[in-house]
């Protein structure tokens, strides 16, 4: 959550003028990464890294809430 914070402040600071960014960060994100466990199904999801040529898991419920916060930070 510290994280966060500091990327936070940096962002409100840069986008103090436009309030529809604001609005983005300040409302939205924490509202997606609170409702999006809910929201998403808790399955395995299973991908093959190229770099190390392994096989990883992760939940698909904890993928789909970092892809959604990245959609929206970048937009």
């Amino acid at each position: 959550m510290k994280a966060y914070r500091i990327a936070a402040r940096y962002n409100l600071v840069e986008l103090a003028k436009n309030r529809l960014a604001a609005l983005l960060l300040a409302v939205l994100i924490p509202m997606w990464i609170l409702t999006a466990p809910q929201v998403f199904a808790p399955a395995s999801l299973t991908f093959r890294l190229r770099a190390t040529g392994r096989t990883l898991t992760a939940a698909s419920d904890h993928v789909s809430l970092i892809h959604g916060c990245l959609a929206w930070s970048c937009s």
